[in-house]
């Protein structure tokens, strides 16, 4: 006798004799009976309401995209600092004296107070 030999009959984990072609019966006994449930049916809307999910969130992001890079939002801003830009440097090409100036306010001025009167006057 070898050494393997003897060290396999020293085992004491020894298999039953038949013990594997009975193991499955044994499983299948030992489980509960299946229960016969009724299949579950979905809706029409049940199935659609994913995909409309998923149309909504492109539809989503299509817009935000397409607002991020809106180039014409953009360039309207930018016309419309160039025109300012432009007003100023006209008005800065003015040269007006500071009587003329002073002149100008009191003209408006008294024009504001000349329809404030006519205003109360039509009122009473």
């Amino acid at each position: 006798m070898t050494k393997l030999d003897k060290i396999i009959d020293n085992t004491s984990f020894r298999v039953p004799v038949g013990y594997f072609e009975q193991f499955n019966k044994d499983i299948m006994n030992c489980l509960p009976e299946k229960e016969n449930r009724p299949t579950k049916t979905i809706s029409m809307w049940g199935r659609v309401k994913p995909l409309l999910y998923i149309a909504a969130m492109f539809t989503g992001v299509y817009f935000s995209v397409t607002l991020l890079t809106n180039t014409e939002r953009f360039n309207y801003v930018a016309e419309a600092q160039e025109t300012t830009e432009e007003s100023q440097s006209q008005w800065a090409s003015v040269q007006i004296s500071e009587r003329e100036f002073f002149q100008f306010v009191e003209d408006q001025l008294a024009e504001f107070r000349f329809r404030e009167i006519l205003n109360h006057l039509q009122m009473n």
